[in-house]
């Protein structure tokens, strides 16, 4: 194993490029390996996972470029970054609708228990709009909402002729 601060060409030690490397430690984790040497100094202090950390790393939530606050609406539904959260998604987010109604009970939701929108307006989570329901009576309630407007619809359009008659 070489000492730190030993130097040798690219060629003694594997590399295609004769340039200059020496045998360096990174500031952070400590881990040593080859780094090239620009003029007298080596190309960096960090290895490569530390590297993407302190650039990357430090730009991620609420100092990242595109930050919403934790928001984001995919598909209709409203996600919010909760990490913290034991039925988050891989990226920290959960359903907001979900939230809102753990809140409501006071615990948190099992996978198999479906939030519905009453309304059927997927993005409106107020506690008033949101029931809780299982995966067999899920589809009745969906049916029963697209009867219901259905019947409104053809209820106004009934009116409507009405009018004209």
């Amino acid at each position: 194993m070489p000492e730190i601060g030993e130097f040798k060409h690219g060629r003694e030690i594997g590399y295609t490029q004769n340039q200059k490397y020496v045998w360096h430690a990174c500031k952070d984790c400590g881990k040593e390996r080859w780094v090239r040497l620009i003029g007298e100094s080596p190309r960096s202090d960090l290895c490569l996972p530390c590297g993407y950390i302190e650039r990357v790393g430090k730009y991620t939530g609420a100092n990242a470029t595109f930050w919403k606050g934790g928001r984001k609406v995919l598909r209709g539904y409203v996600y919010l970054m909760r990490k913290e959260h034991p039925y988050a998604t891989s990226k920290g987010y959960v359903f907001e609708h979900r939230l809102v109604m753990e809140e409501v009970l006071g615990r948190y939701l099992e996978r198999h228990e479906i939030v519905h929108h009453l309304n059927g307006i997927t993005d409106d989570n107020r506690k008033e709009n949101l029931a809780l329901v299982t995966r067999a009576n899920h589809p009745l309630q969906t049916l029963k909402q697209l009867w219901q407007k259905r019947i409104r619809e053809l209820e106004a359009e009934l009116s409507q002729q009405r009018m004209t008659i």
